[in-house]
């Protein structure tokens, strides 16, 4: 009721089964056609007898039950929002399926409850996670991250090392605004474009291991690389955006959006690109396809498996085994939500 107020819709305080029964009614089940009918059926009938309730109860004659409206405002969001939900019904009942909107809601009515109820530190003893102190500096950030509270964080990890070995290690708050999971030091998050500066520091790390060299052309580890005029592109052109792909792929994912979840295919795209300018003549922000040229280059150079590089430079040099992935692998996602 709260939201319906929010958008505008405002409903009769002083009949709150009423307006109870206008959001239950709102939020119906879609069901299949036939499913359908006896519904709008039952609607019709329940309507009656509530209308000759309302009659009885507030002394109203037949033609104020009539015209009786148990909405102060109805706004036209409301009747937008109506008519998208009678489109997706009608849509259910043509694929012959039924969905419940009130077990898709209720998680996110039961996270704001629990919001209420637990807000912030002051309230919740458990907000910042219970993990071993490592140093006084992580001392002193969570007594900042006490005064600060959940009004300004709704969830966070800070990890830091010093001289190789960790000082800060601290989680605190909830997963998200409609999860009210408690963040732990393994739980996962998208990082975006974070993964860049991972990728690029595999490559450095190849290097130094002697599996490349930054003059080195990448059709040289690559063989497939080199069509299509990237001939003379070279590892440090990719890792400084100069290597002329900045849009590369942008067709692809226009075309066919999923084909980014298949890591071979959207290699064998790259491959086949063609350069919008000359290797190193110009500095452009490689957003979508830097991951796809560095991982191939990484996978080329190293002949192993992206991951299997990731583990073995970064993962276990920092103990961080389970919490960094590029790409999630089967199953860590399902056990990350049952966790």
């Amino acid at each position: 009721l709260s939201a319906f107020a929010e958008m505008g819709l405002k409903l009769r305080v002083d009949m709150p089964q009423q307006s109870m029964e206008i959001a239950s009614i709102f939020f119906r089940q879609s069901t299949t056609a036939t499913e359908a009918k006896e519904n709008i059926k039952a609607l019709n009938e329940q309507r009656e007898r509530n209308a000759k309730a309302l009659q009885e109860k507030m002394k109203l004659n037949k033609k104020e039950v009539k015209h009786f409206n148990p909405v102060d405002a109805f706004p036209g969001d409301a009747i937008i929002f109506m008519r998208v939900l009678n489109l997706l019904r009608g849509l259910s009942a043509s694929l012959n399926v039924r969905i419940v909107y009130l077990d898709i809601m209720r998680p996110f009515a039961e996270s704001t409850l629990l919001g209420s109820l637990t807000r912030g530190p002051s309230t919740n003893s458990e907000w910042i996670y219970d993990s071993p102190v490592n140093s006084e500096v992580e001392s002193k950030l969570r007594s900042l991250l006490l005064e600060m509270g959940s009004d300004k964080i709704l969830g966070l990890q800070v990890c830091a090392y010093k001289d190789g070995k960790v000082i800060i290690d601290t989680a605190a708050g909830t997963l998200g605004k409609y999860d009210p999971r408690p963040v732990q030091p393994d739980s996962l998050f998208p990082v975006f474009s974070v993964t860049k500066g991972i990728t690029a520091g595999m490559v450095h790390w190849l290097v130094d291991q002697g599996k490349l060299k930054y003059e080195e052309t990448v059709a040289d580890i690559w063989p497939k690389f080199g069509t299509n005029k990237k001939e003379l592109i070279k590892v440090h052109h990719l890792l400084n955006h100069t290597s002329g792909l900045h849009n590369a792929l942008g067709d692809v994912v226009k075309t066919d959006p999923m084909s980014v979840c298949d890591w071979e295919e959207m290699l064998d795209q790259i491959a086949k690109s063609t350069p919008e300018t000359e290797p190193g003549s110009s500095q452009i922000y490689h957003y979508l396809s830097f991951g796809w040229l560095c991982g191939g280059l990484i996978e080329h150079a190293s002949g192993r498996k992206f991951q299997e590089i990731l583990e073995e430079a970064i993962v276990h040099p920092l103990h961080i085994e389970g919490e960094l992935y590029v790409g999630i692998p089967p199953g860590v996602s399902s056990l990350a939500w049952q966790r």
